[in-house]
């Protein structure tokens, strides 16, 4: 499968401000490869380099070191033609105020060309601002202007799209319709999609693989697949909470399962599990013959969030919901 994004040993570092002159590497030695068709998300601390690896992914900045392929041809100081077919919103979408949200598309599309513009009907529909196309940018809400924002990326059918904060500023129908554009455009149209929010249930939906980034350097490059798959827990409704630990713990080795860890949360058995292809049904026999009933046994799916924090631990917090980071000012979009 052909890729849409790949670098090698890419890096960047800015002039600290005056008060603290030394240099900030935001990103490090970053080698990745994105397949056409697959959705990528970026999670990490504030700081971590998201939104610089995204500046640099497009040509917004240029890296000190290492090389960036998109669509097979390498960003340098000329921006390269395969642009056109690249839909990219990184932080806020700028637009001209005092004209509609559809002649906006229209003058995006005129430099696009190609019959772009035969296409703005059919992003306004999918993004929910038919109604609104032909009012003032300067009437839009924060939201409607992030909805427009994402109409503009999809003008054209890109082949790539890279979205920082996506949603941000949407309400949470919008989010929802939001996610689920951007996943059937990359699923089915065979898009690429690199991604990053801090609303990680929202990226378990939309992404197919999760970048995680520290200090501008890639810590983990998981399928989610992998992530929810990995060991988790089993949870057990009982009618004797008390006497099934009490059972658990004392039973002998099961494979797989952390008998000696087992508790009590608010009356649910929770017993962790060491491999995620554990069998839990030595577990059930043993309780059926301690003579403790059971109403229900599930093993949750391994959430992102949950990844998240075996990662990075509880000291950071979830990802910056602006999006900010040592990157400078940037274009945003700007017309």
């Amino acid at each position: 499968m052909a890729s849409v994004i790949q670098t090698s040993g890419l890096s960047r570092t800015f002039r600290g401000p005056i008060w603290r002159p030394r240099p900030v590497v935001a990103v490090e030695d970053v080698s990745i490869e994105v397949p056409a068709g697959q959705s990528v998300g970026l999670v990490g601390p504030n700081g971590a380099g998201k939104t610089t690896l995204m500046r640099l992914l497009v040509g917004l900045v240029l890296p000190d070191a290492g090389t960036v392929e998109l669509l097979g041809e390498q960003v340098t100081t000329r921006t390269p033609r395969r642009l056109r077919e690249v839909g990219v919103l990184i932080e806020e979408p700028r637009f001209y105020p005092y004209l509609g949200g559809r002649d906006n598309l229209r003058i995006i599309a005129t430099l696009l060309g190609g019959g772009v513009a035969e296409t703005i009907p059919h992003v306004l529909q999918a993004v929910g601002l038919a109604g609104r196309a032909d009012d003032r940018v300067s009437t839009y809400s924060l939201g409607m202007r992030q909805r427009l924002g994402i109409a503009r990326c999809l003008l054209g059918s890109p082949r790539l799209l890279v979205l920082d904060e996506p949603t941000n500023g949407l309400d949470p129908e919008a989010i929802v319709d939001t996610r689920r554009v951007l996943a059937e455009r990359a699923h089915q149209d065979g898009t690429g999609m690199i991604v990053s929010s801090h609303q990680l249930a929202g990226m378990e939906q939309m992404c197919d693989r999760i970048l995680f980034l520290r200090d501008g350097q890639v810590v983990e490059d998981l399928l989610l697949s992998e992530v929810q798959a990995a060991a988790g827990e089993v949870q057990l409704e009982v009618d004797q909470p008390a006497a099934a630990v009490s059972a658990i713990r004392g039973a002998p080795a099961i494979p797989g399962i952390e008998t000696a860890a087992a508790t009590d949360r608010d009356g649910i058995v929770v017993v962790p599990l060491q491999e995620a292809s554990a069998s839990v049904a030595p577990l059930t026999r043993l309780l059926v013959e301690s003579g403790v009933g059971i109403e229900q046994v599930t093993r949750p799916r391994r959430s992102l969030e949950a990844a998240y924090l075996d990662v990075f631990g509880t000291g950071h917090g979830l990802d910056n919901p602006s999006g900010s980071g040592p990157a400078g000012p940037g274009i945003g979009g700007q017309p």
